[in-house]
């Protein structure tokens, strides 16, 4: 532990000053940076949780009080103590620490803010964080308010910590972004890469089924080649074009994606690029059917009123009504299901079916532009 710490140190910029007091304070500055717009100015203050910085007030405060005694947590609570908030907010929903600081504070107000689709298994789930976190064996977190994609989102979280009041405000980043009238009618799909550079050797597990865990690595590459050789297929029998939405945002990062679906032996694969969060729901505005295994923006996508399949049933079944999985999701991932509902896409049955359903696609995930829902919370709370 020691050792740790000492090494942490040595990357860090150390802040000499005092924390000022704000009004809101914003938990984890790396993921929450753009949260500052949606808030007055000289009204928030930002806490690094990464170790990115270290405030050395804080740090003499913790060190003389707990030594190196689960030192994170405590030098957390004490920047919160210091800088006295009225409002805490974090959209870093995968940081069990905050769930547990409203048990130390009766004023500040805390608000947990959902970013991604997080599924209920694997590495990357909030259930295998848990099972790390040293307090959630003892209680339950507990926060103030819990804001999200949509309200069946709740199932993700309930389990796990307790919450006053819950809001649908829909995904922030998407929620920047106006939705544009001008579509690409062409007749294509695209197809939403969650490519990662997972490493070859790694004890990360996710799961399809809740039971059999798998490397990420195999996983992916599993359930791409199965994927990408049914619109294959699908392209040349029904004479309709197919592309590949890209998720890296760097250039060596996306040449690693490309080479990847590449050596999957699909020939003449057309890629889209998206290097920033601006580009990608730009050229979500602009298309139109999209196929995803079970990434957010395929979620986001839905919520803007597009034509989405998304494959994997293992969380939507929670997340979703049986009539909306019906509709966008088939039953089994098989050439044949999954023909049945890209063709809905070219014959409009989709849009009839979808547009009985609005209030169930808001309960998975919602659009509120400007992120109007959100700002209008924040100013009256």
């Amino acid at each position: 532990m020691f050792y740790t710490f000492i090494s942490i140190l040595l990357k860090t910029k150390f802040i000499f000053r005092k924390p000022t007091k704000t009004s809101f304070l914003i938990y984890d500055k790396f993921s929450g940076l753009f949260l500052s717009k949606l808030l007055p100015k000289n009204s928030y203050g930002y806490l690094s949780t990464r170790y990115e910085e270290i405030n050395l007030y804080v740090l003499a405060i913790t060190l003389l009080k707990f030594k190196f005694r689960n030192i994170r947590f405590n030098y957390l609570l004490n920047y919160i103590r210091t800088v006295n908030p009225n409002k805490i907010l974090t959209i870093n929903h995968m940081d069990l620490d905050f769930l547990y600081f409203k048990y130390f504070f009766k004023k500040p107000i805390f608000i947990m803010i959902q970013n991604n689709v997080t599924g209920l298994k694997g590495t990357y789930s909030i259930s295998n964080v848990s099972k790390n976190h040293k307090m959630s064996k003892i209680k339950k977190g507990r926060v103030d308010y819990l804001l999200l994609f949509g309200e069946n989102m709740r199932v993700i979280y309930n389990k796990y910590f307790d919450y006053k009041k819950y809001i649908s405000i829909g995904s922030i980043n998407n929620n920047f972004a106006k939705i544009t009238k001008k579509v690409n009618k062409k007749k294509q799909l695209i197809f939403i890469s969650q490519f990662k550079n997972w490493k070859k050797i790694s004890n990360d597990k996710i799961t399809r089924d809740g039971v059999n865990f798998i490397q990420p690595s195999k996983y992916y590459l599993e359930i791409d080649k199965k994927m990408l050789n049914f619109l294959s297929h699908y392209k040349l029998k029904k004479k309709i074009s197919f592309k590949i939405l890209l998720k890296s945002k760097k250039k060596s990062e996306e040449k690693i994606e490309r080479k990847y679906f590449k050596e999957i032996g699909i020939k003449k694969i057309n890629f889209i690029s998206s290097r920033n969060l601006k580009k990608t729901y730009s050229i979500i505005s602009k298309l139109n059917n999209f196929i995803t295994f079970d990434s957010t923006l395929g979620y986001e996508a839905l919520s803007r009123g597009k034509k989405v399949i998304i494959v994997d049933k293992l969380n939507l079944k929670k997340f979703a009504s049986k009539k909306l999985i019906s509709v966008i999701s088939p039953i089994k991932f098989q050439t044949k299901e999954l023909s049945k509902i890209t063709d809905s896409f070219f014959n409009n049955s989709y849009y009839r079916k979808i547009n009985q359903l609005a209030s169930d696609v808001k309960k998975l995930s919602t659009y509120s532009e400007k992120n109007n829902k959100l700002t209008a919370f924040l100013n009256n709370i």
